[in-house]
Protein backbone atom coordinates (compact mmCIF):
# COMPACT_ATOMS: atom_id res chain seq x y z
CA UNK A 1 0.00 0.00 0.00
CA UNK A 2 2.80 2.23 0.24
CA UNK A 3 2.35 2.87 -3.83
CA UNK A 4 -0.15 5.44 -2.67
CA UNK A 5 2.47 7.44 -0.81
CA UNK A 6 5.42 7.59 -3.31
CA UNK A 7 8.23 10.12 -3.09
CA UNK A 8 6.67 11.93 -6.16
CA UNK A 9 3.40 12.69 -4.59
CA UNK A 10 4.75 13.46 -1.39
CA UNK A 11 7.33 16.20 -2.58
CA UNK A 12 4.29 17.77 -4.54
CA UNK A 13 1.89 17.68 -1.66
CA UNK A 14 4.24 19.35 1.09
CA UNK A 15 5.38 21.77 -2.00
CA UNK A 16 1.93 22.97 -2.34
CA UNK A 17 1.36 22.54 1.62
CA UNK A 18 4.46 24.94 1.73
CA UNK A 19 3.11 27.34 -0.46
CA UNK A 20 -0.94 27.58 1.20
CA UNK A 21 1.02 27.99 4.75
CA UNK A 22 3.06 30.96 3.03
CA UNK A 23 0.19 32.47 1.75
CA UNK A 24 -2.12 32.41 4.97
CA UNK A 25 1.10 33.83 6.79
CA UNK A 26 1.13 36.86 4.29
CA UNK A 27 -2.30 37.33 3.59
CA UNK A 28 -4.15 37.24 7.03
CA UNK A 29 -1.12 36.73 9.59
CA UNK A 30 -2.80 33.24 10.34
CA UNK A 31 -1.01 29.90 10.44
CA UNK A 32 -3.22 27.45 9.22
CA UNK A 33 -4.05 24.04 11.51
CA UNK A 34 -3.09 21.40 9.31
CA UNK A 35 -4.67 17.86 10.66
CA UNK A 36 -3.94 14.57 9.40
CA UNK A 37 -0.96 12.68 7.80
CA UNK A 38 1.15 16.67 7.70
CA UNK A 39 0.47 17.14 11.33
CA UNK A 40 1.93 13.26 12.38
CA UNK A 41 4.70 14.21 9.83
CA UNK A 42 5.65 17.67 12.15
CA UNK A 43 6.10 15.40 15.39
CA UNK A 44 8.08 12.66 14.00
CA UNK A 45 10.36 15.27 12.63
CA UNK A 46 11.38 15.54 16.03
CA UNK A 47 12.47 12.23 16.56
CA UNK A 48 16.83 12.14 15.82
CA UNK A 49 17.34 9.20 12.99
CA UNK A 50 14.32 9.21 11.61
CA UNK A 51 12.91 9.74 8.47
CA UNK A 52 8.41 10.30 8.57
CA UNK A 53 6.43 9.44 5.91
CA UNK A 54 4.47 12.85 4.65
CA UNK A 55 0.94 12.69 2.89
CA UNK A 56 -0.90 13.18 -0.19
CA UNK A 57 -3.56 15.04 1.31
CA UNK A 58 -3.81 18.32 3.34
CA UNK A 59 -6.41 18.54 6.03
CA UNK A 60 -7.09 21.96 7.45
CA UNK A 61 -9.24 22.89 10.26
CA UNK A 62 -9.92 26.88 10.13
CA UNK A 63 -11.48 29.09 13.18
CA UNK A 64 -14.31 30.17 11.39
CA UNK A 65 -17.01 29.17 8.34
CA UNK A 66 -16.22 33.13 7.50
CA UNK A 67 -12.47 32.82 6.61
CA UNK A 68 -12.99 29.42 5.65
CA UNK A 69 -15.55 30.14 2.73
CA UNK A 70 -12.89 33.63 2.36
CA UNK A 71 -9.72 31.13 1.42
CA UNK A 72 -12.11 29.23 -0.43
CA UNK A 73 -13.29 31.59 -3.10
CA UNK A 74 -9.67 32.69 -2.91
CA UNK A 75 -6.83 30.52 -2.84
CA UNK A 76 -8.20 27.32 -4.22
CA UNK A 77 -10.30 28.98 -6.89
CA UNK A 78 -7.16 30.71 -8.48
CA UNK A 79 -4.13 28.02 -7.73
CA UNK A 80 -5.76 25.51 -9.29
CA UNK A 81 -7.86 23.37 -7.05
CA UNK A 82 -11.39 22.18 -8.48
CA UNK A 83 -14.28 21.09 -5.88
CA UNK A 84 -14.06 17.32 -4.95
CA UNK A 85 -16.21 14.79 -3.19
CA UNK A 86 -16.82 16.07 0.94
CA UNK A 87 -14.99 14.45 3.26
CA UNK A 88 -14.28 17.08 6.07
CA UNK A 89 -16.81 20.22 5.27
CA UNK A 90 -15.52 21.39 1.64
CA UNK A 91 -12.97 19.38 -0.11
CA UNK A 92 -10.99 20.57 -3.62
CA UNK A 93 -8.46 18.75 -5.65
CA UNK A 94 -5.84 19.61 -8.06
CA UNK A 95 -3.93 17.73 -10.48
CA UNK A 96 0.16 17.81 -10.68
CA UNK A 97 2.13 16.27 -12.74
CA UNK A 98 5.21 14.15 -11.57
CA UNK A 99 7.57 12.09 -12.60
CA UNK A 100 5.52 8.89 -12.30
CA UNK A 101 2.35 10.88 -14.17
CA UNK A 102 -0.40 13.23 -13.42
CA UNK A 103 -1.20 12.34 -9.42
CA UNK A 104 -4.17 13.86 -7.59
CA UNK A 105 -3.76 16.29 -4.24
CA UNK A 106 -6.88 16.88 -1.71
CA UNK A 107 -7.20 19.31 0.20
CA UNK A 108 -9.93 18.90 2.75
CA UNK A 109 -11.05 21.81 4.90
CA UNK A 110 -13.64 22.35 7.80
CA UNK A 111 -13.92 24.46 10.71
CA UNK A 112 -13.70 24.47 14.44
CA UNK A 113 -17.48 24.12 14.75
CA UNK A 114 -17.81 21.14 13.37
CA UNK A 115 -17.37 17.44 14.09
CA UNK A 116 -16.09 13.89 12.36
CA UNK A 117 -18.60 11.43 12.81
CA UNK A 118 -18.40 7.67 12.72
CA UNK A 119 -22.20 7.13 12.10
CA UNK A 120 -21.64 3.22 12.36
CA UNK A 121 -20.40 3.31 15.73
CA UNK A 122 -22.67 6.54 16.59
CA UNK A 123 -19.48 8.56 17.39
CA UNK A 124 -19.16 12.51 16.69
CA UNK A 125 -15.72 13.83 17.47
CA UNK A 126 -15.35 17.53 17.76
CA UNK A 127 -12.98 19.67 15.57
CA UNK A 128 -13.24 22.01 18.21
CA UNK A 129 -10.55 21.11 20.61
CA UNK A 130 -7.59 21.72 17.73
CA UNK A 131 -8.08 24.89 18.20
CA UNK A 132 -6.96 24.30 22.08
CA UNK A 133 -4.72 21.88 22.26
CA UNK A 134 -2.25 22.60 19.51
CA UNK A 135 1.73 24.00 18.65
CA UNK A 136 3.14 26.00 16.53
CA UNK A 137 5.86 24.03 13.99
CA UNK A 138 7.97 25.66 10.78
CA UNK A 139 6.79 23.83 8.02
CA UNK A 140 9.57 25.65 6.02
CA UNK A 141 12.09 28.63 6.87
CA UNK A 142 9.75 31.35 8.09
CA UNK A 143 6.77 29.40 6.92
CA UNK A 144 4.36 28.09 10.09
CA UNK A 145 1.27 25.89 10.55
CA UNK A 146 -0.25 24.76 13.88
CA UNK A 147 -0.70 21.06 14.31
CA UNK A 148 -2.89 19.56 17.36
CA UNK A 149 -1.37 18.33 20.27
CA UNK A 150 0.14 14.86 19.70
CA UNK A 151 -2.26 13.28 22.45
CA UNK A 152 -5.43 14.85 20.68
CA UNK A 153 -3.61 13.59 17.19
CA UNK A 154 -3.42 10.39 18.31
CA UNK A 155 -7.16 9.80 19.45
CA UNK A 156 -8.00 11.82 16.01
CA UNK A 157 -5.68 8.82 13.98
CA UNK A 158 -7.14 6.25 15.78
CA UNK A 159 -10.56 7.70 15.34
CA UNK A 160 -10.03 7.76 11.46
CA UNK A 161 -8.59 4.21 11.32
CA UNK A 162 -11.53 2.41 13.36
CA UNK A 163 -13.58 4.52 10.63
CA UNK A 164 -11.87 3.18 7.79
CA UNK A 165 -11.57 -0.22 9.28
CA UNK A 166 -15.71 -0.33 10.01
CA UNK A 167 -16.07 1.27 6.02
CA UNK A 168 -13.68 -2.24 4.68
CA UNK A 169 -16.68 -4.59 5.52
CA UNK A 170 -19.16 -2.50 2.94
CA UNK A 171 -17.21 -0.62 0.29
CA UNK A 172 -13.69 -2.07 0.35
CA UNK A 173 -10.92 -1.19 -2.25
CA UNK A 174 -7.35 -0.49 -2.58
CA UNK A 175 -7.51 3.18 -2.02
CA UNK A 176 -8.87 1.89 1.57
CA UNK A 177 -5.94 -0.27 2.06
CA UNK A 178 -3.67 2.67 1.41
CA UNK A 179 -5.86 5.09 4.12
CA UNK A 180 -5.60 2.21 6.61
CA UNK A 181 -2.15 1.11 5.94
CA UNK A 182 -1.29 4.84 6.40
CA UNK A 183 -3.31 5.27 9.20
CA UNK A 184 -2.08 2.63 10.88
CA UNK A 185 1.59 3.80 10.55
CA UNK A 186 0.74 6.83 11.79
CA UNK A 187 -0.24 5.69 15.18
CA UNK A 188 2.29 2.91 15.45
CA UNK A 189 5.07 5.89 14.64
CA UNK A 190 3.87 8.54 16.96
CA UNK A 191 2.64 5.82 20.09
CA UNK A 192 6.42 4.17 19.70
CA UNK A 193 8.63 6.70 18.58
CA UNK A 194 7.33 10.44 20.44
CA UNK A 195 6.37 10.98 24.57
CA UNK A 196 2.91 10.67 24.88
CA UNK A 197 0.86 11.90 28.11
CA UNK A 198 -0.76 8.42 28.50
CA UNK A 199 -3.43 10.56 31.32
CA UNK A 200 -4.46 12.83 28.22
CA UNK A 201 -4.39 10.79 25.83
CA UNK A 202 -6.94 8.58 27.93
CA UNK A 203 -9.41 11.57 28.36
CA UNK A 204 -9.37 12.30 24.45
CA UNK A 205 -10.02 8.75 23.83
CA UNK A 206 -12.74 8.70 27.08
CA UNK A 207 -14.63 11.88 25.26
CA UNK A 208 -15.28 10.90 21.98
CA UNK A 209 -15.66 7.25 22.87
CA UNK A 210 -13.21 5.49 21.56
CA UNK A 211 -11.92 3.76 23.98
CA UNK A 212 -14.81 1.20 23.72
CA UNK A 213 -13.57 0.34 20.02
CA UNK A 214 -10.02 0.24 20.26
CA UNK A 215 -9.94 -3.88 19.66
CA UNK A 216 -10.93 -2.87 16.61
CA UNK A 217 -7.79 -1.02 16.08
CA UNK A 218 -5.52 -3.58 17.91
CA UNK A 219 -6.68 -6.65 15.36
CA UNK A 220 -5.40 -4.37 12.41
CA UNK A 221 -2.38 -3.69 14.15
CA UNK A 222 -1.87 -7.18 14.26
CA UNK A 223 -1.80 -7.78 10.45
CA UNK A 224 0.76 -4.94 10.07
CA UNK A 225 3.17 -6.83 11.02
CA UNK A 226 6.12 -4.87 8.63
CA UNK A 227 4.86 -1.44 9.91
CA UNK A 228 5.30 -2.59 13.87
CA UNK A 229 8.95 -4.39 12.76
CA UNK A 230 9.89 -0.86 11.10
CA UNK A 231 9.06 1.07 14.24
CA UNK A 232 10.53 -2.12 16.70
CA UNK A 233 7.66 -2.79 18.56
CA UNK A 234 4.31 -4.99 19.42
CA UNK A 235 0.98 -4.24 19.59
CA UNK A 236 1.12 -5.02 23.77
CA UNK A 237 3.52 -2.31 24.04
CA UNK A 238 1.06 0.05 22.11
CA UNK A 239 -1.82 -1.25 24.20
CA UNK A 240 0.28 -0.03 27.47
CA UNK A 241 1.59 3.00 26.29
CA UNK A 242 -2.04 4.01 24.86
CA UNK A 243 -3.88 3.11 28.17
CA UNK A 244 -6.56 0.70 27.62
Amino acid sequence: MKLYYNEQIIDASQKELIKFSKWMNRHHGNYPVIVGGWAVYAHLTKVSGFVPLGSRDIDVVFPSRHLMDHILLTYFRYHGFKREKKFLEASYIKEVKTPLGLEQIFIDACTLQDVREISELKIKIPWRLVGQYNELFEISPKTFIYVPAIELLLAQKIGACIERIIQRKTAPSNYLESKIWKDCYDVVNLTARRPVNKIQLKIFLKQAKLNKHLEILYKELQAQKEVLAEAKTGVNKLKQKIGF
